[in-house]
């Protein structure tokens, strides 16, 4: 009855059969037919999914019979056993022999199942890689809001790369690298086009990434490992940090600072530079210079940052005098900062405890 049938280039879940058998028997479409296209102007209604929960009763590396709660019985393509499998076999693995990988499910196990198809004679067609699937995504973006909104980052294991960047995996999807988003520091060139080249016994190591861009709909994971770098390095900007960093900019009111491994600069207010009177912040810092700097206030999203080398004089005055003595002392001072930031904050919120119980 399907006699005709060819599968749309996406419809890659066709029952596994031997190839003698794929010669004498047609082809069974174990996803939904395609839609043909409707006059413009209308829209496709949308198949609810149905999800069904059901027991793995008997398995193999072809796939699997499953017992489904309302008695009827079910089976899974190996292809749909899992995301991970679904995505080695449909990048190409099926050409290869997976027989040694054994049952494509471990028997007993109970979870849900999304029909692809109602039953014939074997019962519906299920698959656990499309449910596997959309918990992924829905981890990953939430890996990504935590990137964006925390500067959190994380480990990836290089899979694998082409020309364009390596490939990484995270919860079981895809993940691209691309080689611009990379710290290319220690990258040789190569010989003919001059072009750093990825190393390539970095395959099989870990980088430190942070996710850019995740679209389920698009199938697109990219991450960065610049973005990574810099995303540590804004968790550093808190106030009473000590930053280094290059003056950019001078004007009349102060310099602003080019923060290391960020794209922000921080303003050094002439009122800042010193614990005495500044006249003119170019008669003590100049453009390209490079400073030490903790941080006074910082606006949300880094937006402004406020920084100061007074705080870190021995002595006032000392920044006009003997600038190098001054950074070189620059951790002991900052942190001398850092626990009079503590004892103010701890006494501000005591204080503020203290009008709360007055008020209720």
């Amino acid at each position: 009855k399907n006699e005709g049938w060819r599968p749309h280039r996406n419809q890659t879940n066709i029952m596994p059969m031997t190839r003698m058998a794929m010669r004498t028997r047609p082809r069974v479409a174990v996803a939904v037919a395609n839609v043909p296209h409707l006059p413009q102007g209308e829209t496709e209604v949308p198949v609810e999914r149905k999800v069904v929960v059901g027991t793995v009763v008997r398995s193999n590396f072809r796939g699997a019979e499953v017992k489904l709660e309302d008695g009827q019985t079910g089976y899974v393509t190996a292809e749909e056993a899992n995301y991970s499998k679904h995505q080695r076999l449909k990048s190409g693995y099926r050409k290869r022999s997976h027989r040694e990988d054994g049952p494509c499910l471990q028997e007993g196990v109970k979870r849900e199942w999304v029909v692809l198809r109602e039953g014939d004679e074997r019962g519906p067609l299920l698959s656990a890689a499309k449910l596997d699937a959309d918990l992924a995504w829905e981890r990953v973006l939430q890996i990504q809001d935590i990137c964006l909104e925390a500067n959190e980052t994380f480990e990836v294991k290089v899979d694998s790369f082409n020309t364009k960047g390596v490939i990484a995996s995270i919860e079981g999807l895809r993940a691209f690298v691309p080689f611009s988003h990379m710290d290319q520091t220690d990258w040789e060139r190569d010989g003919e086009t001059g072009r750093k080249v990825f190393p390539v016994q970095k395959k099989g190591s870990n980088i430190e990434v942070t996710v850019i861009e995740a679209d389920q709909n698009e199938v697109k994971l990219v991450c960065s490992e610049d973005e990574a770098t810099f995303a540590k390095a804004m968790r550093r900007i808190v106030p009473g940090a000590l930053l280094n960093g290059t003056v950019r900019k001078i004007t009349d009111f102060g310099a602003f600072v080019g923060i290391d491994n960020t794209k922000c600069s921080g303003l050094l207010h002439v009122s800042n530079i010193s614990q005495v009177h500044v006249n003119r912040t170019d008669d003590v810092f100049q453009v390209g210079e490079r400073i030490k700097a903790v941080v006074l206030e910082v606006e949300e999203n880094a937006t402004r940052i406020s920084l100061s080398t007074a705080e870190l004089e021995a002595e006032e005055g000392q920044i006009m005098d003997d600038k190098a003595s001054v950074f070189e002392n620059a951790e002991e001072f900052a942190k001398i900062f850092q626990e009079e930031l503590l004892a103010l904050n701890a006494q501000v919120d005591e204080d503020e405890e203290e009008d709360f119980e007055q008020d209720y």
